[in-house]
């Protein structure tokens, strides 16, 4: 969301100097650790018995307790001690409530929010909840509110910098919004509709399909011709409008890599369980590190800030991963508007029906409120009415508007009961039934026990779609026309599923996991297998595996996609008497993507520029930019190289495409000797591809340097240690804010030996004397996390009900 988080916080220091607010920021953050870290604590009511926290050298909190209740508990206060500005920032969100702080810069998002309902649907979510999962997250929140109750005069710095009100106590449902705002990011694929309904202003649906070409030995898909509705309903320009204020949806670059080895693969005899999601890197992470101690439970692994969830981990007997499925949950719908009566729209039936009309009430720091009102249709609320811009793009005569449907809107969710319940699981048939009450996002999950089994399955809702629907998920639907309407949800008995295969390697990258012609339409926009089939080809070579192995693996930085398009980049101009001499740094590069080699660099630039020259002219700018940061046109430019696109169309003439290339080489060398200077051996890919870990949101204001993580890294967006990048940043185009902001590899041998690095700190509070991940994380190392019983009960926090000081 460009207008978002990026702008909010230009003048949020208000009055503080900046180097007086970096010296409090010191100050209390040594007496935040020092505070909060060892002695004694009485619980007056939330515990039942004893229990425990101690934080490790890497700031890693073990939770010992008596019962299950007592360890959630302790696992909010947990949470709250480390991250509670994190916890509240994503709260505010998710309840469409930042402009309370933020005041107007943040309207659009809270307009966002409240559109969406995240809050709202939160509720009814956790009242269809298990009993038992009901009670966890009451047990949670008790101790998330007891650390505020205690501790609040004594808040993270932030507060005082971004002049926020203290918070308010956590309610379970707070926890729920939060896993919806954050799998909306991982949900697909409106963001791929409205790309297609924005190309469909300048371009046919064939020059769509070699924009976004299908994946490889796949066809593209058959439709109706959708570019000739929309420009019949006047509606192409909304996706551009709404492409540019919507929070990106399913990014590419935004999955992850995990795979499960065999025990007849590794030393041991036992599996190896990898695990590495590509989400946005935040300082501190995204993810939680912590292990928690019962008599009946011990779990270890990443938990979110803000929910009582193991959601990458393992307990005694298994170990767990995820990565996205990228599968179509998300479905637009053109709704068209009686000409003589907005407050209606077409149903199905031929009839007009009245909009359901939400008044939401928007309080604006400053004391201003802003009254939204939110209109729902029969598929979803109306997305097109959050912004001006994609109000005034829809048509002069407002003939239709776009309306969302989405299985983050379904209040049936039960993802929470699941990932509890797999947090439990002893066995494969456990953990599938598990993963079946499993809701969103659609996740690929891989599996590994300690008596040596292996196992994957798809799990999530994914909506069935009608036999005669022609869209299948391409573009925004026609809301008056039934056959588009979503009719079930895939059985469970027909998603893909492995146990024990017989290669004894199982592997997920986001890449496409049903064939074309599967029953069921799992969706069409999957990543580019490069991740996919590279992990691959290492896990055969590298056997028998050890753990090392495994890392090495998650660090590999050799770009397929590069091998695979450079090559057909090289080939027209390779000899000719004007080609760069810096044409042989690309030719002989063997696509390691090493920060300190200049090929990558120089190869980077050519993609950005070659993918600029043909575009840009037929789609324009502003769609270009958006493209970008929704996917990147990598496929596209192998088929306009390898002759199976429009050469003629693209570059401008049937024989154009040679000078196309040499002339967006030539731009690229000239921008990086401005850049970089004239010698090539200071030109170094990690000086451009810098991985930004930001700190939310005081990543714009004047102490972003105390805030911010800054490493030069290798890799791009296709190699197994992604970096994403998508040029947002006219002056730093490379840098990257998307890759792996957590690594395990499970050892099922022994599990106290598995490794885990996180991409910052596990906890927000600066200056605390523990080791900081993200420089381990910049050079590929990990840490051990041992169970609770071994760490010793001296450095502990200890917590006493009442009853039994």
């Amino acid at each position: 969301m460009k207008t978002s988080i990026k702008i909010i916080l230009y003048g949020v220091l208000g009055t503080f100097a900046v180097a007086t607010a970096g010296v409090m920021y010191v100050l209390h953050n040594i007496t935040l650790s020092n505070v909060f870290e060892t002695g004694v604590i009485e619980v007056p009511k939330g515990i039942s018995d004893k229990g425990s926290i101690a934080w490790d050298a890497n700031a890693i909190a073990h939770i010992k307790a008596t019962n299950e209740r007592d360890a959630y508990f302790l696992l909010g206060y947990s949470h709250a001690r480390d991250r509670l500005w994190q916890m509240q920032f994503s709260r505010q969100y998710a309840s469409g409530t930042l402009s309370e702080t933020f005041g107007t810069s943040t309207v659009e998002m809270d307009k966002f929010a409240r559109t969406l309902g995240f809050k709202k649907n939160a509720e009814l979510i956790f009242q269809q909840l298990k009993p038992q999962t009901q009670d966890v997250l009451r047990s949670y929140s008790e101790g998330v509110n007891f650390f505020i109750d205690k501790f609040g005069d004594r808040l993270p710095v932030e507060f005082s910098l971004t002049r926020s009100a203290a918070p308010r106590h956590w309610e379970p449902s707070d926890s729920v919004a939060l896993h919806l705002l954050f799998s909306w990011t991982l949900s697909s694929n409106l963001g791929m509709q409205l790309q297609r309904l924005s190309l469909s202003k300048n371009l046919s649906v064939a020059q769509i399909n070699e924009v976004f070409a299908p994946y490889p030995d796949s066809a593209p898909v058959k439709t109706r011709d959708y570019a000739a509705l929309y420009n019949n309903l006047d509606a192409a320009g909304t996706g551009l409008a709404l492409l540019d204020k919507l929070p990106p949806s399913n990014v590419e670059g935004v999955g992850s890599n995990n795979w499960v080895i065999a025990g007849n693969h590794t030393v041991t005899g036992k599996p190896i369980l990898a695990n590495d999601p590509h989400l946005r890197l935040t300082n501190p992470a995204l993810f939680y590190l912590a292990a928690l101690e019962t008599p009946d439970t011990s779990l270890v692994g990443a938990t979110y800030a803000g929910a009582p969830l193991f959601v990458i981990g393992h307990n005694r007997k298994i170990a767990w991963g995820y990565t996205n499925t990228g599968s179509s949950v998300q479905d637009a719908y053109l709704e068209k508007l009686n000409p003589s009566d907005s407050t209606l729209y077409l149903s199905s039936d031929s009839t007009y029906q009245p909009f359901r009309v939400v008044q939401e009430q928007i309080r604006v720091k400053g004391g201003t409120t802003i009254t939204l009102p939110v209109r729902y249709t029969r598929h979803g609320p109306v997305i097109s009415d959050i912004y001006q811009a994609a109000q005034q793009a829809i048509s002069g005569r407002k003939s239709v508007v776009i309306a969302l449907a989405w299985t983050g809107l379904d209040p049936n969710d039960k993802t929470f009961d699941s990932i509890l319940e797999i947090n439990h699981a002893e066995n494969w048939p456990q953990f599938l039934q598990a993963s079946a009450e499993f809701g969103l996002p659609p996740q690929n999950m891989v599996y590994g026990d300690t008596a040596g089994n292996i196992g994957y399955v798809s799990a999530g809702r994914v909506p069935v779609k009608a036999h005669d629907n022609d869209l299948l998920g391409q573009g925004p639907a026609p809301g008056w026309e039934g056959k588009y309407d979503w009719t079930g949800y895939v059985p469970e008995a027909a998603k893909p599923r492995q146990f024990n295969p017989a290669s004894g390697y199982i592997a997920t990258a986001n890449n496409r996991i049903v064939p074309d012609n599967y029953a069921f339409n799992f969706g069409h926009d999957w990543v580019l297998p490069y991740r996919y089939e590279r992990i691959m080809e290492l896990l055969k070579q590298r056997a028998p595996h050890t753990l090392q192995t495994s890392a090495d693996i998650q660090q590999d930085r050799y770009s397929s996609s590069l091998a695979d398009l450079l090559p057909k980049m090289i080939a027209p101009i390779d000899g000719l008497p004007s080609a760069p001499a810096q044409l042989s740094l690309l030719k002989a590069w063997r696509f390691d993507s090493d920060p300190e080699s200049a090929a990558p660099l120089i190869a980077a630039y050519w993609v950005k520029n070659l993918t600029q020259a043909l575009l840009e002219p037929k789609i324009g700018k502003d769609l270009l930019a958006a493209g970008w940061n929704q996917r990147n046109y990598d496929a596209f430019l192998n088929l306009v190289l390898s002759g199976k696109a429009d050469q003629g169309f693209w570059c401008g003439g049937a024989d154009k495409c040679q000078q196309v290339l040499e002339a967006s080489l030539n731009r690229s060398l000239q921008q990086i000797r401005d850049k970089y200077g004239a010698d090539t051996r200071a030109w170094k890919w990690g000086n451009a591809h810098t991985a930004v870990s930001e700190h939310v949101p005081l990543h714009k204001s004047p102490m972003a340097w105390l805030f911010d993580n800054r490493n030069n890294m290798g890799g791009d967006n296709f190699t197994v240690n992604v970096g994403r990048y998508n040029y947002s940043d006219p002056a730093n185009p490379f840098n990257t804010n998307i890759a792996a902001t957590f690594r395990m590899v499970a050892d099922l041998s022994n599990l106290d030996n598995s490794s885990y690095i996180l991409s910052s700190a596990n906890t927000g509070i600066k200056f605390n004397g523990y080791v900081d991940m993200n420089r381990l994380w910049a050079r590929g190392d990990y840490i051990k996390i041992p169970s609770s019983a071994q760490t010793s009960e001296s450095h502990a926090l200890t917590f006493h009900p009442n009853n039994k000081l």
